[in-house]
Order: C-alpha cells, then sequence, then structure tokens
C-alpha cells in the first residue's frame, strides 16, 4: 500500500520549505552578523504562525548579496594575485642581474685563470731553460767528496791532480788540464765536523768523461781512503730530485742501471731496454715494467699547478613571445 501523501498547500504545516526560501527569524541571524531588518523577517512570517515560503523579492535580496559577495571575492583574488605577480617579476628582475652579474665576473674569472696557466707554462719554461744554463756552466766540473780538510788550498790543485794522474796513467798532464780547483761552500744538510766538497773543472770535457768511465772500475782512493765523485749539479736540480731518492736507492738495491734526463726524469736499463720515468706519479707503473716491487712515496705539491675554469650552471631562457637564440 502506497504512503499518503503529503498535503503541500501554501500555509499548511505539511508544507516542505528549503531552508534557503524559509523566511528570516525575527531575531538577528547568526550568519550575517545581524544586519538584516526585522521589518523584513516580519514580513515573511506571521507572529505566532508558522513560517512561509520565501518571496521572489526575498530571493532577488539573496542573490543580490552572493553577486556582492562574488565581486568583494573576486576583487581581493585580483589584488592577491596582482601582488603575488608584482612580487615575482621583482624577484625575477634581481635574479636575472645577479645572473648577468655573476656570469660577468665568471668569464673574467675564466679569463685571468687562462692567463695565469699560461704564465705558469712560461714560469716552467723558463725554469727549465735557466736550470739547463746552470749546467752547461757546470758540465765540466767534477764534486770531490771525502777528501780531508787538511789538505790546504794551494796544495788542493797538485792533490787532485795526482789523484787523476793515478786513476788514468795513459794521460798527461796537459789533457788532464785543470781550469780551477777549489771548495764548495758547506752544505746545510752536511755534518759541521765533516770535510767541505771539492770542485774542479776540466779544461777538456773529454777528460772528465774518461775520469767517469775509470771510476766505474777502480775507486778514487787517498791516503788509504776511498772518496766520492759526482757530477756537479745546479741546486735546483738537486732540490728537484730530491725527492726521486727512494727510486734510485731502490733501483741501486736491486742492480738496475739508471741515469737522469733532461727535463727532469729517469732512464732505467735493464736487458738491453730503456724504461723513463717522466714523474713521481708514474713511478708504481715504472717499477711494475722493471719487476721490482712497488715502493710508498710522497709527491710533493711544490710545482705551479694550473688553475681549474668555473663553469655557469645555469643558461639565459629568453622572455614568452620573444624569439631564442640559435645554439
Amino acid at each position: 500500500m502506497s504512503p499518503a501523501k503529503v498535503s503541500r498547500t501554501k500555509g499548511t504545516p505539511g508544507t516542505l520549505v528549503a531552508p534557503i526560501f524559509r523566511p528570516l527569524s525575527s531575531g538577528p541571524a547568526p550568519q550575517d552578523g545581524g544586519r538584516h531588518s526585522p521589518s523584513a523577517s516580519s514580513a515573511c512570517s506571521s507572529p505566532g504562525g508558522p513560517p512561509e515560503a520565501a518571496t521572489k523579492g526575498d530571493i532577488q535580496q539573496i542573490l543580490g548579496r552572493l553577486v556582492e559577495v562574488q565581486q568583494f571575492i573576486v576583487g581581493e583574488l585580483d589584488k592577491s594575485a596582482h601582488a603575488i605577480r608584482t612580487e615575482i617579476h621583482a624577484v625575477g628582475a634581481r635574479t636575472s642581474a645577479l645572473e648577468e652579474a655573476v656570469t660577468t665576473l665568471s668569464r673574467g674569472h675564466n679569463a685571468a685563470i687562462n692567463r695565469s696557466n699560461m704564465l705558469v707554462e712560461r714560469i716552467q719554461h723558463l725554469e727549465q731553460q735557466v736550470e739547463d744554463l746552470s749546467k752547461r756552466s757546470r758540465r765540466n766540473n767534477l764534486r770531490l767528496r771525502g777528501l780531508p780538510e787538511s789538505v790546504t788550498s794551494s796544495a788542493l790543485g797538485e792533490t787532485v791532480m795526482t789523484m787523476l794522474m793515478t786513476l788514468l796513467p795513459d794521460y798527461t798532464a796537459d789533457q788532464l788540464l785543470l781550469d780551477r780547483v777549489h771548495r764548495a761552500l758547506r752544505a746545510r744538510a752536511a755534518p759541521p765536523a765533516g770535510p767541505r766538497d771539492v770542485i774542479f773543472r776540466f779544461h777538456y770535457f773529454t777528460s772528465k768523461v774518461a775520469v767517469l768511465r775509470a771510476l766505474r772500475h777502480s775507486p778514487l782512493v787517498y791516503q788509504d781512503a776511498e772518496l766520492q765523485i759526482f757530477q756537479d749539479l745546479a741546486p735546483s736540480t738537486l732540490a728537484r730530485r730530491r725527492p726521486w731518492k727512494p727510486i734510485a736507492d731502490h733501483l741501486r738495491g736491486h742492480g738496475v742501471r739508471f741515469a737522469w734526463g733532461f727535463p727532469l726524469k729517469m732512464m732505467a736499463f735493464q736487458n738491453g731496454s730503456t724504461t723513463i720515468c717522466a714523474s713521481l706519479a708514474g713511478a708504481p707503473a715504472f717499477l711494475a715494467q722493471l719487476g721490482l716491487p712497488a715502493l710508498e712515496l710522497q709527491i710533493p705539491d711544490t710545482s705551479l699547478q694550473p688553475l681549474e675554469p668555473v663553469e655557469v650552471e645555469w643558461e639565459c631562457i629568453p622572455a614568452s613571445g620573444s624569439p631564442r637564440p640559435p645554439p
């Protein structure tokens, strides 16, 4: 059986009305802050009677208020959006200015880096040339170590000549002519009680080579004491070779012959082949190629190293509507 239908006649208690169409109460409404007048509510309802349906004027009044609220919200949103756009444009302008400034600084920095690296290469080349000139001036020199200080300066020439004649009996005094003989300054690392080195210069380079070859087979002796003879090198060359000393001692300990090259490099001779080491960083591969155990080396950071340029990590993007630059 179907339920009874509810009568919806105007003014009857069974009439169903949507909340928005119900008449306003006589008291102040909580949603509008009590701004509507009591006369409006009295026009839509009777005291002590049931609420009446909203009239066309009530609906128009509500719609008018909704339009006002909508216009107010739209206006506030426009103001907020305009303020946000203005701030974004200001931040974008400042960011663009900063990027341009940093780009200019980066380019100037990279130009200075390139010029600095070029100067470093020139300095290293000049240092090598100066070192080579110093070597050439010492080319005919030999350094004698271990000769007692009891040998006076006036007797140095005669004493050295006598030892050389003993080492090379087939050479005459004219062939072993010495331009000068003198004692060197004491090295900082040398013991204070030890004798100073004696430097003597041959007039003929071939005589110096003959002395070095003879020393491979027989030592130079003075008063039953064996002396040492070295090539007279520039202080800069000795300083650059000092970090290589562990490698040189390692090669001597394993009976591997070696020689120094220019610019600074080490050449090892083994089984009829020559192995070259041009830097301390290549020492592990150098020793491995010779079949020798590896060494732990400390590579000094004394040379001038090239600097790395700075890379810009952003790209300028043109504004909307403007053409993009060609790649």
